[in-house]
């Protein structure tokens, strides 16, 4: 019986089966360091644009406390007069 040899046939398989793992695997990757990146932009997007809002917001307080510092100096200038 004659023998055949097929370890040249089978690495040359595993071979390929690795280079296809090895560039599924690194697709995996980049898909995953893709989606952290965008969540990561995403989320400092958001914080930013609260700090935005947090800033108007201090802003306009500062402007009512004005006002009402002025009224309460209005008040007591009223009773005063009166």
């Amino acid at each position: 019986m004659k023998q055949i040899n097929l370890l040249p046939w089978r690495e040359a398989r595993r071979k390929g089966q690795q280079r296809q793992f090895a560039m599924f695997a690194a697709g995996w990757f980049f898909s995953a360091a893709l989606v952290v990146l965008g969540g990561y932009l995403y989320v400092n997007d958001m914080i930013e644009a609260q700090e935005h809002r947090n800033a108007y917001l201090r802003e306009q307080i500062g402007v009512l406390d004005e006002s009402i510092a002025s009224i309460k100096g209005l008040k007591k200038e009223k009773q005063l007069l009166t």
